[in-house]
């Protein structure tokens, strides 16, 4: 649709909202949600569905912009409720602990949980008994537990995490995102963690950084941005990928109190190029090659 299209249809679509006209606000709203993306319009549709009951649809445009959701209580229980109504317990913990009435919404999430233990067990004890034995399913298959334990309450994905940690025959990427979940779960107990070169760190989730505030990762970005300006478009964005996941394998640690970004990327080019680069320190050029490895062995194991 043109632009003016678009305009008669977000009217229209406002318009069945305020008479209550869910399925044709849907209808009309739909398409230019797919077309531009706002705030307003998924909003509109997020109640619409929800109006109707269809809690599945409303959680997907809910999760375009969660933090829509926290300007009110009256948004944020709106939010916490179609969560809890698709049992999505993490995100909506996740949630109520960044909104300003989070015991209130926390202690709604508590309850919700326990009612889902009594009442679905079998589905309960399906879902933590195969995250709990992760390890014994393919890497693909991995992914899509991981999703379904978004469903556990979460004492239920603690407990069954804290084993994960330190479970050396899981993937260090799997091993990583859910020490990256139960940070972002504010979870403030002390656990082992097994980490690239098979130590056993201590550590405590609701300390560590994001991925993204580590040290490292905001050196080799400011080394890579400067590279930028002299590198092929394509070959940034290789670079940018290939930084990306080594953080993402080596969170939350690095053993290396400074590192060189010039040697670092040289070597990364000579990687792409199949040539020689520049020589890296001996505890970088060691550090360095273990992340490679353990990128090759992620690869391996998707194909």
């Amino acid at each position: 649709m043109n632009d003016e299209e678009y305009q008669q249809a977000i009217q229209a679509g406002q318009l069945a909202y305020q008479n209550e006209e869910w399925q044709v606000a849907i209808d009309t709203l739909v398409p230019a949600f797919a077309q531009n993306p706002t705030i307003q319009i998924q909003k509109i549709l997020g109640v619409s569905f929800a109006q109707l009951e269809n809690f599945v649809d409303a959680w997907s445009y809910l999760q375009y912009a969660p933090q829509a959701y926290q300007e009110s209580l009256e948004q944020a229980q709106f939010y916490l409720t179609v969560a809890l109504k698709n049992t999505y317990f993490l995100a909506a913990r996740e949630f109520a602990l960044a909104t300003a009435w989070n015991a209130t919404l926390v202690a709604q999430i508590v309850t919700a949980e326990q009612a889902f233990r009594n009442s679905e067990v079998e589905r309960l004890n399906t879902q933590a008994r195969r995250f709990y034995h992760l390890s014994n399913y393919s890497l693909g298959e991995q992914n899509k537990i991981l999703q379904q334990a978004e469903h556990l309450p979460l004492h239920e994905y603690v407990a069954s995490a804290q084993f994960l940690l330190i479970d050396p025959f899981l993937s260090a990427m799997t091993r990583n995102t859910i020490l990256n979940r139960l940070r972002e779960l504010v979870v403030h107990k002390e656990l082992a963690f097994h980490w690239l070169d098979g130590r056993q760190l201590q550590v405590r989730p609701d300390t560590l950084p994001a991925v993204e505030a580590m040290p490292i990762y905001q050196t080799l970005t400011q080394g890579l941005n400067q590279l930028e300006n002299r590198q092929d478009p394509l070959v940034s964005q290789i670079l940018q990928e290939q930084l990306r996941l080594e953080m993402l394998l080596t969170y939350p640690f690095s053993p290396l109190t400074t590192v060189d970004s010039e040697s670092w990327f040289d070597n990364e080019l000579a990687v792409l190029h199949q040539s020689t680069g520049r020589s890296e320190s001996p505890a970088q050029s060691e550090y360095h090659e273990l992340l490679r490895t353990e990128v090759r062995t992620l690869f391996n194991a998707l194909n």
